[in-house]
């Protein structure tokens, strides 16, 4: 257990001295990270931070996601992304490409509560979290879906892939109706889904939720 500060520039799994670790040893899940005003870190492969304490990771500097390789960081401690400091996951200039995933999971802890461990921005930071792929949000259902389909037809569904997570809405607004399927296949606007449960009405509205860059709990039941 260590608490490390950057002394450079580099890869986060880097074991070159000064780039960007001291001696280059690369924290590990039980270490505490700080990255100074001067300094950009490049996040590349699994990595995780945080002493299960108050704070795991302070940037003061910049903590940039690969963009050739999928990558994702573990913060057993809270994220405080201080003023002037940068957390990068995809800008309009440089986005997280197609065929790369940027993965940040927050609020791991060895024993697990809501709203634990967070990700604090103070004010004149900057969060950026910018998706290459153009992607469908928000259609329309072109048919009725009758209860436990495997499939149906959409509006539009541009780069819509297999395991993308949507959201039906409820046809009728006074019913808890709305429901979370799986897409397992995509065949223009044709999609195929994780069985439904209810009947939904032609026109119903449709949320692809899936992306890129995922920023999530460790555990879905303490967010």
């Amino acid at each position: 257990m260590a608490a490390i500060t950057s002394a450079g520039q580099g890869n986060w799994s880097s074991t070159t001295p000064n780039a960007p670790w001291p001696g280059g040893t690369v924290p590990v899940s039980t270490d505490t990270v700080t990255i100074r005003n001067v300094d950009t870190v490049t996040l590349d492969g699994t990595q995780a931070v945080g002493n299960d304490s108050a704070t795991g990771l302070t940037i003061n500097g910049v903590l940039t996601w690969d963009r050739a390789a999928s990558a994702q960081l573990t913060a057993k401690g809270g994220i405080v992304v201080s003023s002037a400091g940068t957390l990068n996951l995809g800008t309009a200039a440089s986005p997280i490409p197609t065929g790369v995933v940027a993965t940040l999971v927050l609020n791991d802890s060895a024993a697990l509560a809501d709203g634990k461990y967070g990700l604090t921005a103070n004010a004149g930071s900057f969060v950026y979290a910018y998706s290459g792929i153009p992607r469908t949000r928000n259609t329309t259902s072109a048919g009725a879906l009758i209860a436990g389909a495997t499939s149906m037809v959409v509006g539009l569904a541009t780069n819509w892939a297999v395991g993308d997570t949507l959201c039906l809405m409820a046809s009728n607004n006074t019913v808890a109706q709305s429901e979370i399927v799986t897409i397992s296949s995509v065949s223009g606007t044709t999609i195929g889904i994780s069985a439904a449960v209810y009947a939904h009405s032609a026109g119903f509205p449709v949320g692809n939720f899936s992306s890129n860059i995922i920023i999530k709990p460790s555990n879905s039941s303490n967010p």
